[in-house]
């Protein structure tokens, strides 16, 4: 059944890119649970917010095993659980999350005027939140200044110049999604689902 799934967000993904279909909601649309606070730091997952990427208390920081290339950024993945609840071993698959689990992504640069790693440029960071057994997913795009991420929902064009991995100046449009998009990566028997493990 896991197969099945990401062939058909596989396929959803080519019908958009070709044009065959204006967004993947119009196949993929899973009901809205929850209603997304228009800031980033609404949610407190992070102890300092000037993009230094601190986690507050309770947000614990995680990796994973093999990563997905993304156009060469520095993500960070963090998990909230509700006070006093668990997450659970299922197998080799995903863990059970609890009632209201925020995961949150954020994709970052290191700008080419500089290279140390503190002065990392986040562009934005995305949110998976469980609600009523549901993921609500949204993105959040950081200001100029640093300071905050605004939630969007039309997705965006961001020109980047960063330091590359040979540690040369390298130039790009990051593609941040719209929220109709992200269902053609986190498709799942047609609800919306954390990628994984």
């Amino acid at each position: 059944m896991r197969s099945f799934s990401w062939i058909g967000a596989l396929l959803l993904t080519a019908l958009v890119t070709l044009g065959w279909l204006s967004s993947c909601e119009t196949l993929l649309a899973p009901a809205a649970t929850v209603s997304f606070k228009p800031k980033l730091s609404d949610y407190g997952i992070y102890a300092d917010t000037v993009a230094r990427f601190v986690p507050a208390a309770g947000v614990a920081q995680y990796e994973l095993a093999a990563e997905l290339y993304t156009d060469y950024t520095d993500t960070q993945r963090l998990v909230l659980l509700p006070a006093g609840e668990q997450m659970h071993v299922q197998g080799d698959g995903l863990p059970v999350f609890p009632e209201g689990t925020l995961l949150a992504k954020t994709f970052a640069y290191t700008p080419a005027a500089t290279t140390t790693s503190s002065a990392l440029r986040a562009i934005e960071t995305r949110l998976l939140i469980k609600h009523e057994s549901v993921w609500n997913a949204a993105t959040y795009q950081w200001d100029d200044q640093q300071a905050d991420a605004l939630l969007t929902t039309a997705g965006a064009e961001v020109p980047i110049e960063f330091v590359g991995p040979n540690g040369m100046a390298m130039q790009t449009t990051y593609q941040t999604p719209a929220q109709t998009e992200c269902a053609s990566c986190h498709a799942q028997d047609n609800h919306l689902s954390p990628l994984g493990p």
